[in-house]
């Protein structure tokens, strides 16, 4: 067997959202969560430990196995960290700490607040002429008028 120095593999996706929740009047009001896929296709998965427990796997987990492994984890918005670490069946572990408050934009997003500073500042521009080219056309008016 060839040896195995590789972590598993996690790919996240945030899911809700706090913002604007997170007083304790009101961040029991909201959720955000996890969709969590993990996998060791080298040596399988040995142990998955969540802090505060809350992950729940849409199939059985079977320690050694190499296949995907689909999770999710629920929580309140008053909790806005979840720790987790993956470790497989050769000792090599991978851990993330998840944080609801530093999500960051996707690309997507990111791309499109962009875009629309762009548009605005060209709608600035365009009004900006817009209104010199009326105070000169007023100015050259009143000059034939006089």
């Amino acid at each position: 067997q060839v040896p195995d120095s590789i972590p598993p593999d996690i790919t996240s996706t945030y899911t809700g959202d706090c913002s604007g929740t997170q007083t304790p009047d009101n961040c029991y009001a909201n959720t955000w969560g996890l969709d969590l896929t993990i996998q060791d296709p080298q040596s399988g998965l040995l142990q998955i430990k969540a802090e505060p427990n809350q992950l729940l796997f849409d199939e059985e987990f079977i320690v050694g196995s190499t296949y995907p492994l689909h999770g999710h984890i629920t929580m309140s918005c008053c909790l806005t960290k979840v720790s987790l670490t993956v470790r497989d069946s050769s000792g090599n572990a991978y851990s993330k700490v998840y944080d609801i408050n530093a999500v960051s934009l996707s690309q997507g997003e990111l791309a499109a607040v962009i875009l629309g500073a762009i548009l605005l500042i060209i709608i600035i521009i365009c009004v900006i002429i817009g209104i010199v080219y009326c105070i000169r056309k007023k100015k050259t008016v009143n000059y034939y008028v006089n």
